[in-house]
């Protein structure tokens, strides 16, 4: 195949994604489908009776241990897949310079808190179901909603588990990302933070991350040591449009609709089918495999929908910084550096590009920026 390095990363990346995909949908149909979903409830419910006498004592230790379970699991079936994507392929195409075990512990941490964000989504459901029986699917998909906005805002905290994330420590830089900021109307809603560590990656990436008083512009390291002041202040302008335009709160409400279709599917499902797969009902444990599945059919479906928006939103973030700034060959330059710095593909699949990319090909992007110079001569 011919084909060059960028294209080759980027396939064998889909394919493990794919792959991983793949794995984690059958062992959650096998788990609705054999009934062994229903099968681990009544053993873990037979373990905390064993071990505590209130019934109420036992349905939380049912609850955590089901959870646990599920997590531990799911990440086994798909940690062969984690290795070669996150880290060997990683290694290979010399991105990052993380020694195995520096990997595996931010792996351990992101399973630590992915647990804390599947037990907070449980009891999110058991209150649905005990608030309003009739309408669960509704109340849990917005109380979820609501716990995805809460992460969002404290992203900016959870980063600093990886990385270190300290202000920007070059004054000259901020005060012209200061005016930046004022002439975007944005000043005192956004500060610029540096996160990463070069040591450990040669990845370059920037970000707007966080609600209210936690949004804030994330730059990595690498890109600040590899960038010229206007093409990090052209960087920012990219990221103070997505502010300007509320493109978090858009997609914020674009993922509740989902959810709500998701929790919604699962009710009639659960209505027609719960008996025949030994479920009791949503507030049972052995109920939320299927309510995975299910959520995860949703998002998969939707995704060359919702990735088409983020790539609309990043093509008008390109214009407005564009506009903000007049600095076309700035533009330009960074996307290049960004390209080389983290391998991009520059001309992606049709396929690749709907279920994959959440930006415009490097390609495009280019041609969108020369049209818009072209039309200020």
């Amino acid at each position: 195949m011919n084909e060059d390095k960028a294209t080759r990363y980027h396939r064998l990346r889909r394919r493990a994604s794919t792959l991983s995909l793949a794995v984690s949908t059958l062992g959650l149909v096998l788990l609705v489908a054999l009934r062994l979903a229903a099968t681990l409830r009544d053993a873990l419910e037979r373990l905390a009776a064993g071990l505590v006498s209130d019934l109420h004592l036992q349905a939380g230790l049912v609850v955590l241990l089901y959870t646990a379970a599920l997590v531990v699991l799911l990440d086994l079936l798909t940690f062969p897949f984690s290795v070669f994507r996150e880290w060997t392929l990683e290694r290979r195409y010399e991105l990052d310079r993380i020694p195995f075990a520096g990997w595996l512990l931010t792996h351990i941490k992101s399973g630590v808190v992915g647990f804390a964000i599947s037990l907070t989504a449980a009891t999110i459901v058991l209150l649905a179901v005990a608030i309003a029986p009739d309408w669960w699917w509704l109340a849990a998909a917005f109380g979820i909603w609501l716990g995805q906005l809460l992460a969002v805002a404290i992203t900016p905290l959870v980063f600093t588990l990886f990385a270190p994330v300290v202000p920007l420590q070059r004054p000259a830089l901020n005060d012209r990302l200061d005016r930046l900021a004022a002439r975007a109307g944005a000043r005192t809603a956004l500060r610029v933070y540096q996160w990463g560590d070069a040591e450990e990656t040669r990845r370059a990436h920037a970000a707007l991350v966080g609600f209210g008083r936690t949004r804030r512009v994330l730059l990595s390291d690498s890109l600040l040591a590899s960038c010229a002041d206007d093409e990090i202040e052209v960087v920012v302008a990219h990221e103070l449009a997505h502010h300007v335009h509320g493109d978090l709160w858009k997609h914020a409400l674009g993922r509740f609709v989902l959810l709500a279709v998701a929790f919604g599917v699962t009710q009639q499902v659960l209505a027609g089918f719960g008996a025949a797969l030994a479920v009791r009902g949503p507030n049972d444990p052995a109920s939320w495999p299927l309510m995975m599945l299910i959520a995860g059919v949703v998002f998969v479906v939707s995704s060359p929908l919702t990735l088409a928006w983020s790539r609309r939103d990043e093509r008008r973030a390109d214009r407005y910084a564009l506009t903000l700034t007049g600095n076309a060959e700035a533009l330009l330059s960074v996307l290049r550096r960004l390209a080389a710095l983290n391998l991009a593909e520059e001309r992606p699949s049709r396929v690749a590009e709907a279920f994959f990319a959440s930006h415009p090909s490097f390609t495009e992007r280019v041609a969108d920026i020369r049209r818009w110079a072209a039309t200020q001569r």
